[in-house]
């Protein structure tokens, strides 16, 4: 049927696992982005003295999974 989305996740509870292929690269480019934000967080601010630099990941993974959440919601 026109206009419908694909199934990529299967809700279990609360969270949301892949069962399409497309699913799972949405996964691990939430994860490499994830990563990428918390190391390179870390890396800056260490390299400028910036203290606290331990409380970023909080809130640079925060928002990665509420949209992860968000887009799962919608391919289920």
């Amino acid at each position: 049927m026109k206009g419908e989305r694909e199934i990529w996740f299967y809700k279990i509870l609360w969270s949301y696992m892949p069962i399409h292929w497309k699913g799972w690269a949405f996964t691990v480019a939430l994860v490499a982005i994830a990563l990428a934000l918390v190391f390179g967080t870390q890396a800056v601010c260490r390299h400028f003295g910036v203290p606290g630099a331990d409380d970023w990941p909080f809130f640079l993974i925060f928002p990665v999974v509420v949209a992860g959440w968000f887009i799962a919601e919608r391919h289920v």
